[in-house]
């Protein structure tokens, strides 16, 4: 054939076509190629990560998490990882990390953030949390550390190390947030000593740390005056009085999950002698005059129509509510509900004047479970904004409150509803769980 004939055979229009289509997204800047890549699902970015070296370049700068949930790889093999994904923001170690690991992070040209370890103290126990290099990246751009030992037995407490982790806490002098929840060997000196380094603190969760006393409270006062989020739900040390001091010095805050305050059942009060308390009495009034809160969580004894009343005549503007009957958050056949009713709920509720977008609440057993249903339908139907709502009732059933939801939540994007929850049976789920 001809040369000249075979070149303009090969030139036809469909090649010039796949070409020129070829060259225009190739010729698209990376900035542009993770943006439309980043809109992918995993299944998809595997198939394009196949298509072009480019194309593998991209994708990888889109992995922004990591997780660590069976095996962590040896020392090169993370650096490696590392490389290969140069944009993580977000590492979760749920198994057993080593040195290596924390070592291969401080090394590397990672900007992480947000950093968790979870089920310690037996993931710390054998020497993971160790000094960093003074030139580690990671402690100037971390921005979030959770540490958790959730179910951790006996065993396990007694091997932990607590001085380590306060040390290895100080070196980021730059978190905004900070999670130490679960923690059953924990004293006053896990803020007293990490306190002063951590000025910048916005968010705090130290839920569940029942040795917490006033004194921690006392030293976030003093040197964390940003914070806005603070969880000490189960922390039965704290007092009422530790907790209105920290308001009123805590001018930024707006998020607050109140502690399981423990009164002596020796002297049996009544519950009109609990509420005049004069440090409760404090309390009510310090919340009250506060106009920054937007979330109240409610627990055990703070659970009663006195406290709700009392709350609600300062017209609350709340756009998140959680009312918890129990001491540690699950069922108890033995939680006396007399303490409040759907009539001081309903109260609470409608002074927050129907902002609330989430609300979480465990209604009362004693009410009159022959009415639940329709009174808490009538609760929703006030609610138009609600996006998250969580609802444990005794009720036989809440066909009402769903029915009442559907019509008056349009922006509804979570929901469980349990009832008849002392038998165990009826619930209804919407979206995935926060």
């Amino acid at each position: 054939m001809d040369p000249k004939l075979r070149s303009s055979t090969s030139n036809t229009p469909m090649k010039r076509k796949k070409a020129q289509t070829e060259t225009a997204v190739s010729s698209l800047p990376p900035e542009t190629l993770e943006l439309i890549f980043s809109k992918l699902d995993r299944d998809h970015l595997k198939r394009v990560a196949l298509v072009s070296k480019s194309f593998l370049s991209s994708v990888r700068s889109t992995v922004y998490l990591l997780t660590f949930s069976k095996y962590i790889p040896d020392t090169p093999h993370v650096h490696k990882l590392f490389d290969r994904f140069p944009c993580v923001k977000e590492i979760t170690l749920s198994c057993q990390p080593t040195d290596h690991v924390l070592l291969a992070i401080s090394n590397s040209k990672l900007s992480l953030k947000t950093l968790r370890l979870l089920k310690c103290p037996y993931n710390l126990q054998y020497g993971a949390i160790l000094t960093l290099p003074a030139s580690s990246r990671i402690t100037s751009t971390l921005r979030c550390l959770e540490i958790e030992c959730r179910g951790s037995g006996e065993a396990e407490l007694s091997s932990f190390n607590p001085e380590q982790s306060i040390r290895f806490i100080q070196q980021f002098s730059s978190l905004r947030e900070l999670e130490l929840s679960y923690y059953r060997c924990w004293d006053d000196r896990l803020i007293q000593m990490t306190a002063p380094q951590l000025r910048n603190l916005r968010k705090l969760n130290l839920r569940h740390n029942e040795y917490l006393t006033d004194d921690t409270l006392a030293a976030i006062s003093l040197y964390c005056i940003y914070l806005e989020h603070l969880n000490v739900g189960f922390c039965f040390q704290i007092t009422p009085g530790g907790i209105a001091a920290l308001i009123r010095s805590c001018k930024h805050l707006h998020s607050l999950d109140m502690p399981t305050f423990v009164i002596d059942d020796g002297t049996e009060p009544s519950i009109e002698q609990q509420c005049a308390d004069p440090e409760l009495v404090e309390l009510m009034e310090t919340i009250s005059s506060c106009e920054n809160l937007k979330h109240v969580c409610f627990g055990c004894f703070l659970a009663r129509d006195v406290i709700f009343r009392t709350y609600a005549k300062s017209r609350p503007p709340l756009s998140t509510l959680a009312i918890y009957r129990d001491a540690f958050g699950y069922e108890d056949d033995s939680t006396d509900d007399s303490k409040f009713s759907m009539a001081g709920v309903s109260e609470l509720v409608h002074a927050c004047r129907g902002r609330l977008v989430q609300l979480s609440v465990d209604l009362p057993r004693s009410d009159q479970l022959g009415t639940q249903d329709r009174e808490m339908s009538l609760l929703v139907a006030r609610l138009p904004h609600l996006e998250y709502v969580r609802i444990v009732g005794s009720a036989s059933s809440m066909d009402e409150t769903l029915e009442s939801m559907k019509r008056n939540c349009p922006l509804l994007k979570y929901a469980r509803v349990y009832w008849n929850a002392d038998g165990g049976s009826g619930v209804f789920r919407l979206g995935r769980s926060y």
